[in-house]
């Protein structure tokens, strides 16, 4: 009984994650299920200041903790619009996720260490909107290579010379250290089977 407060980003199919809240509570019709969805960062934020007891977040590989169910791995890649050409002075149009967003500080060092200059262009928390930005040819951005909303006109850089040392990242499932509740452990046991490898996908936002 009770309630789980869980958080989420918009990176796995929220319809997955929806139908493994759905299937728990049919088993347990005395928990509630309050979730809230922002950036990996600022739900993390939340769980680490006790206002969630659960959170389904984006980490690099090798920021993954002891006790969090890792719910899928992938590779980070750059992406932009096919017919994309870089401006004149060489500056790379970077479109992220805002100033919260992790994969921000990565691209921006990645070029940084490959010696190219680069501008914002766009920023956006929600991965529909990065997407429409990349797709309008707007500028580049960082995206998980199992993706799922791309449209097929955005595609990888593979020929752009671009640094392409970017790195793995994991969807994990992660409870909160002060939480004690015994219906936020069965909610994360059940997310661990419900929604690894092709159950959902991860979408791009960080």
């Amino acid at each position: 009984s009770g309630t789980v407060r869980l958080g989420c980003n918009d990176e796995p199919d929220l319809a997955g994650i929806a139908a493994v809240i759905r299937a728990f509570r049919a088993r347990h019709p005395q928990v509630r299920v309050h979730t809230r969805i922002a950036l990996s960062s600022v739900v993390n934020s939340w769980l680490r200041a006790g206002e969630l007891d659960l959170a389904i977040i984006q980490v690099i590989a090798d920021e993954v903790e002891e006790t969090d169910v890792v719910l899928r791995v992938d590779q980070l890649a750059w992406y932009a619009d096919a017919d994309l050409v870089l401006p004149e002075d060489g500056r790379v149009p970077l479109i992220t996720f805002g100033p919260k967003c992790f994969y921000r500080p990565i691209a921006e060092k990645r070029l940084r260490d490959a010696g190219l200059d680069y501008t914002i262009s766009i920023e956006c928390e929600s991965s529909a909107g990065v997407i429409a930005a990349v797709d309008a040819g707007l500028g580049v951005t960082v995206l998980n290579t199992r993706h799922p909303a791309a449209p097929p006109e955005i595609r990888r850089w593979q020929d752009v010379v671009l640094p392409a040392d970017l790195p793995e990242v994991c969807l994990v499932a992660r409870r909160s250290s002060r939480s004690r509740d015994a219906a936020g452990r069965g909610l994360r046991s059940e997310l661990g089977s419900g929604v690894r490898d092709d159950t959902i996908t991860v979408a791009g936002s960080g």
